[in-house]
């Protein structure tokens, strides 16, 4: 379903005259490939497109034609995926953009539109200097500012210009169908972690030092840009780097013991795909309290004077994990060393986070949630 030709087709309605057209950052040919092996959980931007019965502007189906090939290699990803998507538009009565750079480039174009659908951006970070300039050019061309964080709501109110009723929080996703618990032999001392988005391996490296533990880090993401920050590094023998693709990455967490997923203290919810992957798989999660991630993981922030769970606080019958402060090594070494010290503990919280997601994160709450938002902006 994604754009066969970049700026070559006429701007005729397709004949079941879609309402919404959600221009996606991915390939959707490659992801139905994928799919339909079970080699993937299931793409919230599919499960959406049904819903909304909406056509797809992907940058896979771009990149096929040679003209979106150039036009790629010229300008770069982003505006020649909002050059399509506002080609494509004016068939349309709402336009969905889930990659920043796509929608502000979209909404840079709208604010001097003469006729547009309205435009609904799902944004993750707008905190960086360049998106900041986009964000302010565009806010005339966005009816509705979608985030995952209360600070980057925050944010876009007090210092990019968006009025509240504009800005709306709604959840992140995870495919609970496909991450759930498994048959694997669970390893006692074995813990893991992945993904790369302003990760503090360093702080995780120094507090299992003196640990009886083996550590799997899966340092690679569909999704950020970031380097990793392991690489070329020589690491102790009980510490792993490589690696994982889904299906090899759904095993490690099922023999993991718990998920640690430590963070630097950045205002967007870094790491909430880890998180919430370790939920739905059962496990109990450590993870960095940041200013963007609190909320998600339910339970105490630990510190290296604490011995057993607190009494203040919410109990371990009502968490799904634990968290630490940014760069706190001793209160990351105390929080990993209770969990492996009390497995019946971490499977409670496991068990808890399971739930958890069935009750707020799977991909069917995020498509009703996204499909109601985008409905209401048009």
């Amino acid at each position: 379903m994604g754009n066969q030709k970049l700026l070559e087709r006429p701007g005729t309605a397709p004949s079941h005259q879609a309402r919404a057209l959600l221009a996606v950052a991915a390939d959707a040919q490659n992801d139905d490939e994928r799919q339909a092996l079970s080699l993937t959980p299931r793409r919230d931007y599919k499960l959406l497109a049904q819903a909304l019965n909406a056509q797809l502007c992907d940058y896979g189906g771009i990149q096929k034609s040679r003209l979106g090939r150039l036009a790629g290699s010229i300008l770069g990803r982003g505006p020649t995926q909002a050059l399509a998507a506002m080609r494509d538009s004016r068939c349309y009565d709402v336009l969905f953009s889930d990659n920043e750079y796509v929608g502000l480039f979209l909404g840079i174009m709208f604010r001097w539109a003469r006729r547009r659908p309205r435009h609904v951006l799902l944004a993750h970070h707008l905190t960086p200097r360049k998106k900041r300039l986009l964000a302010k050019l565009a806010r005339p061309g966005i009816d509705t500012l979608i985030v995952h964080s209360h600070a980057q709501r925050d944010f876009a109110i007090a210092h990019l210009g968006f009025r509240p009723d504009v800005v709306r929080i709604l959840p992140y996703q995870v495919d609970t169908q496909f991450w759930r618990a498994r048959p694997d032999p669970e390893q006692l001392n074995l813990i893991c972690t992945a993904g790369l988005e302003c990760r503090d391996y360093d702080t995780l490296l120094a507090a299992i030092s003196g640990l009886d533990v083996d550590l799997r880090i899966g340092a690679a993401s569909n999704w950020s840009r970031k380097r990793n920050s392991l690489a070329g590094r020589t690491l102790p023998a009980h510490v792993l780097v490589k690696t994982y693709d889904y299906i090899s990455l759904r095993a490690l967490y099922s023999s993991s013991a718990f998920v640690v997923v430590p963070l630097l203290d950045v205002d967007f919810q870094a790491g909430v795909t880890t998180i919430l992957e370790g939920m739905a798989m059962g496990k109990a999660v450590i993870t960095t309290g940041t200013r963007g991630q609190r909320g998600v993981v339910l339970g105490p922030t630990w510190s290296v004077r604490m011995t057993g769970w607190p009494e203040n606080g919410p109990s371990a019958g009502d968490s799904t994990g634990i968290y630490t402060l940014p760069g706190d090594v001793a209160g990351l070494n105390s929080a990993i060393r209770f969990l492996l010290d009390n497995p019946s503990v971490a499977n409670m919280l496991g068990h808890n986070g399971r739930l958890r997601v069935e009750r707020n994160f799977t991909v069917e709450h995020f498509v009703d949630r996204f499909s109601e938002a985008i409905l209401r902006a048009g």
